[in-house]
């Protein structure tokens, strides 16, 4: 993505790998192949008006309430089995002839998504069971290929045409006739003259060549010379290109049949890969035992209960994350805390949010209500393990770098900033980040910014967040790290264990400060005042 499109996009690719939203979207997949291509693109996409996020939320409550995991299996089934049509369908825009395989694969879809809408029944403002899309489905499977037991199968029937089936009929008589007459005069040569004829027909006698007058060249090889052979060969030949023509009329025949179907087929199948789409946003939240936001445009601009951010459950070895309320009632927030405090976590679970609330998406939370974004910028550290070029600069000139790039995109934009201007001097640095957030606040952006600076807090009009940080004393803490080394686990399992991870508000912006205590649980004795 060039840095221009980057600029426009509503997630660059840096944010989208922070957040987790590709791996956020690959905890479930849709069913049906063009769904699922559309729901690998959702990472990329741009945001919807709030009317068209809104109506898409409405659709997916009802949807959510209505659909049982059994009905959804029943439709995953068939869902699975829709074919794209990619090719069928180029083939008739382009008014070619549609071949054996092409009305197979139609078939396949009327079949399935005959049955789709039938247990669907209307779900979803789908076509219902006795509907006319149905009926149409039925009566063309029908005329494609008669079978009365309804099935997925395909052939040209006999029951297409009286006159092909009786030539068909003639040409399998006449071809068992013809075998018959070549295996008598086969046998009867090798009988007298020895030797063998191969599967073409082509004579090998034992010893040099023969001559005989049931014999004759052809294309260098003794063949059986028979008026009798060559006359019913012949006419094999003509049936045979007599049932060809006739096929060939009756694809033509059925390929009308199919355009009449066009829209149609479009149609549904445009309307199945909406509804798998949202069938597959409902599964997501039912896997994730998460809510549907609610948008807002008042304050607070985002108010979490019980979130919880996916990526956690993965990277921490746990089976459960402490989830988090939050609610943010100013355009800026300062989150401040300890090391693996959860500053960063909080930062992408709203991050997170905001993209879920923006996209019609489920939330991992209990509940959210969350204000349309235009945009969302993340900016910190983690922007390093990109694959944006650097360009030779340090961490602190890439990070200047992304704020000079998003700087001018219109529309309100959501800055995830964590520990912003670490990279130069601690108050220079708490000076130059207070002037980027108050600016970005001036102009109407929401800004969540987690830092070590507890000066920041002072210079700007934003929400004081803080995190709990170590629920343990240093003898607690202590024991559950020699615990963990002994048991081989890692030492952060019991760091985690014991972190608090709820989000407080505190006027005053007091910084937890649990350097000292972790330092000596892990053996470091250092008293604090040895150090002026």
């Amino acid at each position: 993505m060039t840095t221009e499109s980057a600029a426009r996009s509503a997630v660059d690719p840096v944010t989208r790998k922070v957040l987790g939203i590709d791996a956020f979207l690959r905890r479930v997949s849709p069913h049906s192949e063009l769904a699922v291509q559309r729901w690998q693109q959702l990472a990329h996409a741009e945001f919807e008006s709030v009317d068209a996020v809104e109506a898409q939320l409405k659709r997916l409550r009802d949807l959510d309430q209505r659909l049982s995991p059994a009905l959804l299996q029943r439709l995953g089934d068939d869902l699975c089995a829709l074919p794209p049509l990619k090719r069928t369908l180029r083939r008739l825009d382009a008014s070619q002839t549609l071949r054996d395989a092409d009305f197979f694969e139609v078939k396949r879809f009327l079949y399935h998504s005959s049955a789709l809408l039938e247990a669907a029944d209307g779900l979803d403002d789908l076509p219902g069971a006795d509907s006319s899309t149905v009926e149409r489905f039925r009566d063309a499977m029908a005329t494609l290929h008669p079978d009365h037991a309804g099935s997925t199968r395909f052939h040209l029937a006999d029951e297409l045409d009286e006159e092909l089936a009786d030539r068909r009929n003639e040409l399998r008589r006449l071809r068992s006739d013809l075998r018959r007459r070549r295996n008598e005069l086969e046998t009867a040569i090798v009988d007298d003259l020895g030797g063998r004829f191969d599967i073409h027909g082509r004579y090998h006698p034992d010893d040099g060549p023969v001559d005989d007058d049931r014999l004759r060249i052809y294309d260098g090889y003794p063949v059986v010379d028979d008026r009798r052979l060559n006359a019913l060969t012949q006419r094999v030949d003509e049936l045979h290109e007599q049932v060809r023509d006739q096929e060939h009329r009756q694809r033509r025949r059925l390929t009308g049949v199919v355009k009449t179907l066009r829209e149609d087929i479009e149609r549904v199948r445009s309307q199945l890969a909406q509804f798998d789409l949202r069938a597959s946003r409902t599964q997501l939240r039912r896997h994730i035992d998460g809510c549907w936001p609610q948008l807002c445009d008042h304050l607070p601009w985002m108010a979490l209960e019980s979130g919880r951010l996916p990526s956690l459950l993965r990277a921490s070895g746990v089976d459960e994350v402490q989830p988090i309320d939050v609610a943010l009632r100013r355009p800026g927030a300062v989150v401040l805390g300890p090391n693996m405090g959860g500053k960063s976590a909080l930062l992408k679970l709203v991050g997170l949010a905001s993209w879920c609330a923006a996209m019609a998406m489920p939330i991992p939370a209990q509940s959210c209500g969350a204000a349309r974004m235009e945009r969302i910028v993340y900016v910190g550290s983690e922007a390093a393990g990109s694959a944006e070029p650097t360009d030779g600069l340090s961490s602190f000139g890439r990070e200047i770098r992304r704020f000079t790039r998003f700087w001018d995109a219109e529309g309100t934009t959501l800055w995830l900033l964590d520990e912003p201007c670490r990279g130069t001097h601690p108050e220079e640095g708490t000076r130059l980040a207070a002037a980027i957030i108050n600016r970005l606040i001036e102009r109407g952006d929401r800004v969540v910014v987690a830092t070590h600076f507890p000066g920041l807090a002072d210079r700007i009009d934003a929400t004081r967040l803080r995190v709990a940080g170590l629920d343990a004393d240093t003898e607690q803490l202590a024991m559950a790290l020699e615990e963990a080394r002994l048991e081989g686990r890692p030492l952060h399992e019991p760091l985690r264990a014991m972190m608090d991870y709820r989000v407080v508000e505190d006027p005053n912006g007091q910084v937890p400060r649990d350097g000292w205590r972790i330092a000596r649980a892990l053996g470091l004795e250092i008293p604090e005042d040895d150090v002026h």
